[in-house]
């Protein structure tokens, strides 16, 4: 296996999916919902509870979370707590000697005894047990696969998305970044969300784009790094909720678009507050 980094935009500037294809995932979205709630929970790792979501098409459209405060709680003692696998690990000189083989890793990397570091590539800060980036995924040269985070890798990887997500902050319809969007609308924003030539992400004449487009690329940058961590959260049943409950936020706005966006601009708001909220729960240094 070679190592190679593959750098990821930090927003993905894409167009928005039809509202057939919209259709198609929300039928997709409810079916893995039903089979979330039959999971059995000896094959879970449950941190504070399990749960059942009694009725899909309430929990798909409901603006009301399935977490509270204490759930959040018990998850961020899990994250103090959590230990990463042994299994697969280097020492700093077999490191060295294993990402520098074909000549593919920067040599200037600056290798540190305050990291873990594994075969598959991922490296691992050793106080927070956070991957020291979310901006490079290492792929196989032969397959092209990417990287697939085993047993407790998938919540250190998890808890570096969150982070990534939450400081780098999100962008608000007037085309600006912001650290939080508020919860309602000013007469500028509104001004951007009618005016259809901002309902594409794609807008040459600003670096983040405005209106519809800005919360749309704010949508598919979330959902594009849930899509990949989150079927790796399966044997963690509330951070799964959690991923599953934000993606469901998010997916609700996009199908609802701009053709009612002071309604899904809610479901866009529960997806970020979701975001904020897990961030505090993350260990530092």
């Amino acid at each position: 296996m070679k190592y190679r980094y593959i750098f990821v935009p930090l927003l993905f500037f894409i167009s928005g999916c039809s509202n057939e294809s919209i259709n198609t995932e929300d039928s997709e979205t409810s079916d893995h919902t039903a089979s979330t709630a039959d999971h059995s929970s000896e094959d879970s790792v449950t941190i504070g509870y399990e749960y059942d979501w009694d009725n899909v098409e309430r929990d798909l459209y409901s603006l009301e979370s399935q977490l509270n405060q204490e759930d959040y709680t018990n998850i961020e003692t899990f994250f103090h707590t959590f230990k990463l696998p042994e299994e697969g690990r280097l020492n700093l000189e077999e490191a060295r000697e294993y990402y520098e083989q074909d000549g593919e890793v920067d040599l200037n990397y600056n290798f540190s005894d305050n990291e873990i570091y594994y075969k598959n590539f991922l490296i691992f800060d050793r106080d927070t047990n956070m991957t020291t980036s979310t901006n490079i995924f290492g792929y196989d040269s032969n397959t092209l696969d990417p990287i697939q985070p085993f047993e407790t890798q998938a919540v250190g990887l998890f808890m570096s998305i969150v982070k990534e997500l939450y400081t780098d902050g999100f962008v608000s319809p007037n085309g600006e970044r912001v650290d939080s969007l508020e919860e309602e609308l000013t007469e500028e924003e509104h001004t951007y969300l009618n005016d259809d030539s901002f309902y594409t992400v794609n807008q040459e004449e600003s670096r983040l784009p405005k209106g519809w487009g800005a919360l749309q690329a704010t949508i598919d940058r979330i959902e594009t790094q849930l899509d990949y961590i989150e079927p790796y959260l399966k044997e963690y049943q509330e951070l799964h909720l959690w991923s599953s409950e934000t993606r469901q936020y998010l997916q609700v706005a996009d199908s609802i678009s701009y053709h009612d966006y002071e309604e899904a601009y809610k479901y866009v708001i529960e997806a970020t507050n979701n975001i904020e909220r897990l961030a505090e729960t993350l260990p530092d240094k």
